[in-house]
């Protein structure tokens, strides 16, 4: 708004202060309409901020939990965990095996004859070439640079060189440098080729074929895991084993041919317990949400920010069905609710969990507990469905919130607007007490000449006496 500069001239009146309350009295019910509406929007905004925020988690809780996958788990038990352990999924079924591991996967390993002058003995110069797995690549070696800790650095910094690590082994007799196949397996042996130079880089070759030929010694044989289930063997390249069953994976420690260890499969009761707590949790958590802004207290007088708001009762109402109706999918089992294995919504809008009922129904049909909630019309695929669509980008929880950030940016013209008509009125103010201010002093001048000139009437009418 303009500045008010002083009070009146002639009328002593002070303008400035005029001005300024009459511009406020007009402006205070303006103002505080535009605030009540500012209010109530940034608190639904607010609300529905920590709705979505609520909601949004709970979908990506549930969202793993919409395959029978999820709770169709199984533990595997080695007899003999320093032989092997295992690990499976819900492919294998629950059930026993003999396990023999008559042998680990190793990898190929070659080392030099001792150079007794250590790293900085000279070997030679010349071309190297390593193959390992079929994989070649080639490091040249000049004859400043032909010592056993230049051709280490040398084949280890090589570009090409995917499959092998160099190092020296310093020992009693001497330095040797000792050639490791980075992965195990049958199919990764090393092969040492030299070329040119001056002939002394023949003391690292090495033919698989005819391994007594070279100057590198193999000191570990490059070999594929050997185990036996139940009788039937499988070679591995590694000693993490996959695909000998389906959803069975062995990690194998130490080779004790000749030996099997029991292998156990079964339903993983408390790994299915667990999440199914969690799920609980995670539903509770978001139920606590809804009722804060639902919430009224009588005491206080205080109401949640969205009590009474239809589309939030409906979509709690929607997701609690989802959650506690008929699984009518579910053939062949007795467990088509959360009911039936022990989960049930209290007086407050919270789930309840029955820990017996729960470990009662997962011991009687472990599979229909899964397919109860992780089918494809499971409760969990069903609860994540209902939280998507509220979600959405176009659903109603974006449209709402877009509405009333619409109506954020529209109090903020209108709050311009209305600086703009203070300016006019303030000005239009000014304009009136400057003109009244303006007219009194006017009365007043005219006044004083009036008293002066019946002061000089008076006056003469005596000397006239």
């Amino acid at each position: 708004m303009a500045g008010i500069q002083a009070a009146g001239v002639g009328s002593g009146l002070d303008i400035a202060s005029l001005v300024s309350q009459l511009v406020a009295a007009e402006r205070q019910p303006l103002d505080a309409r535009l605030n009540r509406r500012a209010s109530a929007v940034s608190v639904e905004l607010s609300a529905l901020g920590s709705l979505r925020g609520a909601l949004a988690t709970l979908r990506d809780a549930f969202a793993p939990l919409r395959s029978t996958t999820a709770f169709a788990v199984r533990s595997a038990t080695s007899a003999n965990e320093d032989v092997f352990t295992a690990s499976a999924t819900g492919a294998i079924a629950p059930g026993t095996y003999d396990v023999e591991v008559a042998g680990l996967a190793t990898a190929h390993r070659l080392a030099s004859a001792a150079f007794a002058s250590g790293g900085g003995a000279y070997v030679g110069s010349g071309t190297l070439t390593i193959s390992v797995g079929g994989n070649a690549f080639s490091i040249d070696v000049p004859a400043d640079g032909g010592t056993l800790a230049d051709i280490r650095n040398a084949i280890n910094g090589a570009t090409g060189n995917t499959g092998v690590t160099a190092s020296i082994i310093n020992e009693v007799g001497g330095s040797r440098l000792v050639l490791t196949a980075r992965q195990t397996g049958a199919a990764t042996t090393i092969e040492v080729t030299q070329a040119g130079g001056d002939g002394g880089l023949a003391a690292l070759t090495f033919d698989p074929n005819a391994p007594l030929s070279g100057g590198l010694t193999q000191t570990t044989a490059a070999a594929d895991a050997v185990v036996r289930i139940n009788g039937f063997e499988h070679r591995s390249a590694s000693n993490s084993v996959t695909g000998a069953i389906d959803g069975l994976t062995l990690t194998l420690r130490a080779a004790d041919a000749g030996s099997s260890h029991l292998l156990t499969i079964a339903d993983d009761t408390a790994t299915v317990a667990t999440r199914v707590r969690k799920f609980v949790s995670d539903y509770n958590a978001t139920a606590r949400v809804f009722a804060d802004l639902q919430r009224y207290d009588a005491a206080t007088g205080r109401a949640g920010a969205l009590i009474g708001d239809a589309f939030v009762r409906g979509l709690e109402g929607q997701l609690r069905r989802d959650l506690t109706g008929v699984v009518a999918q579910v053939s062949g089992s007795d467990f088509t609710s959360l009911a039936a294995v022990g989960i049930r919504t209290d007086a407050t809008g919270q789930l309840t969990l029955d820990e017996a009922r729960l470990s009662a129904a997962l011991a009687a049909d472990f599979d229909g507990v899964a397919a109860l909630f992780g089918g494809e019309e499971g409760v969990a695929a069903r609860a994540y469905g209902r939280l998507e669509a509220a979600l959405v980008g176009d659903g109603p929880l974006t449209t709402r919130t877009d509405a009333l950030n619409r109506q954020t940016r529209e109090i903020s013209l209108e709050r311009e607007a209305v600086d703009r008509r203070m300016e006019s009125v303030e000005a239009r103010y000014q304009a009136q007490f400057s003109a009244l201010d303006t007219l009194l002093a006017q009365l007043q001048s005219t006044s004083q000449y009036l008293e002066q000139q019946l002061s000089s009437l008076q006056s003469l009418q005596k000397n006239r006496d």
